[in-house]
């Protein structure tokens, strides 16, 4: 009985002897981790296309709305006389096996801000100059999400694998929009109302 008790308790002390050895090997493991920052994933699936708007002939005004993707990746309006007139051009930078971007354009009821418009008080003239703008509608950049996140981790777990193997640890970012430009003519600048935020 004596000698099952010796066997158990050096059975014990051997196990706890191992498992701070194991501790330590890892807290030293962990400690000379150095973080290299954020990587994105899935940029091999990155394309950029033109998303066009055409704007009304009957002179009223789009307002260019704020969306998610123009807070965070919005780079730049710019005037551009290779854009045709009366096309307001989304330039997007897009993860194609994750999204579609489309254009999102909410139509106002442009008869009716006409008319109440048009209404002047008994006895007064309006003046052209001081009359309200009409706005036909908003415009804002959406996306369709039909991708899946986990297939770009699982081909990419190599890179993320040899990154711990060298004690490398980051912070990893599957891409969906990378790059948002907002381009129109000259001529058509006038009949935009940018409320991006930009």
């Amino acid at each position: 009985m004596r000698r099952i008790r010796i066997i158990l308790a050096a059975a014990f002390l051997t196990g706890v002897l191992l498992g701070g050895i194991g501790v330590g090997v890892t807290m030293v493991e962990w400690s000379s981790l150095k973080y290299s920052g954020t990587k994105q994933l899935g940029s091999e699936y990155l394309v950029t296309g033109n998303f066009d708007f055409e704007l009304k002939d009957d002179g009223s005004k789009v307002i260019l709305e704020r969306s998610y993707y123009t807070n965070r990746f919005l780079e730049e309006i710019e005037e551009d006389p290779s854009v045709p007139e009366g096309i307001v051009r989304y330039e997007v930078t897009y993860n194609s096996a994750l999204v579609k971007p489309y254009l999102d354009y909410l139509e106002y009821d442009t008869q009716e801000e006409t008319e109440s418009a048009a209404k002047a008080a008994p006895g007064e003239e309006t003046d052209p100059a001081a009359e309200e703008p009409v706005y036909s509608g908003e415009l804002r950049l959406m996306r369709s999400y039909f991708g899946d996140d986990f297939q770009i981790f699982m081909e990419n777990k190599d890179e993320m694998l040899n990154d711990l193997k060298n004690g490398k640890l980051s912070s990893y970012e599957v891409v969906d929009v990378s790059s948002v430009k907002i381009r129109m003519n000259p001529a058509t600048a006038a009949r935009v109302e940018n409320r991006t935020g930009w």
